[in-house]
């Protein structure tokens, strides 16, 4: 009896050992796997901005100079009137609407808009399976940016890709005066940040009609920003990193 007894223990032994080890392998797998990702996603932005910036800058030159050749040479950017490449970009993916820059996080990366709001939860600006995403805008929203409350999501990635940095707004490492640049092919737009604090998941946003006053109270930044009363918002969205909440950010136009 005492045999089969010890023989039953080792046998459950072994086989809870097995299942452990099969545990482990898988959760090395996935965690391999996701990491594998960040850095192909991290490739991948960097490839994006470098098409975006190229041949995208309007460009006049130096008048003082009369020799042609010298004038290639001595081109002047002018970075206020500087435009991203949509026509490359859209090569790659006619799904994109815009391109967002915020300086103080360093974020500079294209949003799309499809049908849904699942698919590029999943899918990167290629459309290559990638669980990073893309940012993109709920698909309820008009792309032309006219309603009253643009809705903008993205994922809150360990490294800082796609939404983030935007903790480093809420945790008050890079300040409270944040400008948000949103260029499309027809012009460029700048909102500045007037509110921003954590929700329920089950919080939802109103695409039209926005109470001002009420994201402002809500806000747990000192912001210090009055938008006009009608003013037209942007709205960022995210994970605030608990698995059953949400971080958000609201700029209003200028």
């Amino acid at each position: 009896m005492a045999k089969s007894k010890h023989s039953k223990d080792k046998f459950y032994d072994n086989a809870l050992l097995l299942v452990c080890i099969v545990v482990i392998i898988y959760c090395c797998s996935v965690m391999g796997r996701w990491a594998y990702q960040n850095v192909q996603e991290r490739k991948n932005q960097e490839m994006l901005l470098e098409i975006a910036q190229t041949a995208s800058n309007e460009m006049t030159y130096d008048e003082n100079v009369d020799n042609v050749n010298e004038k290639h040479v001595n081109i002047i950017y002018d970075t206020n009137r500087s435009k991203i490449n949509f026509k490359a970009l859209e090569e790659i993916n006619k799904d994109i609407i815009a391109w967002i820059k915020i300086p103080m996080i360093d974020l500079s990366t294209p949003i799309v808009q499809t049908t849904d709001n699942n698919y590029y939860l999943s899918k990167n600006f290629y459309k290559e399976d990638n669980k990073c995403g893309c940012l993109f805008m709920d698909y309820r929203n008009n792309a032309n940016w006219n309603d009253g409350n643009s809705i903008i999501y993205g994922h809150n990635l360990v490294s800082g890709m796609m939404f983030g940095d935007l903790k480093k707004i809420y945790d008050g490492e890079v300040g409270t005066n944040i400008s948000i640049y949103i260029s499309t092919k027809d012009k460029n737009s700048t909102y500045q940040m007037f509110s921003m604090y954590k929700v329920k998941a089950s919080y939802s946003l109103d695409f039209n009609h926005v109470n001002i006053k009420e994201l402002i109270e809500k806000s747990e930044i000192e912001c210090n920003k009055i938008p006009p009363e009608q003013a037209k918002i942007i709205s960022l969205v995210t994970c605030d990193g608990s698995g059953n909440g949400r971080l958000i950010l609201h700029g209003y136009l200028k």
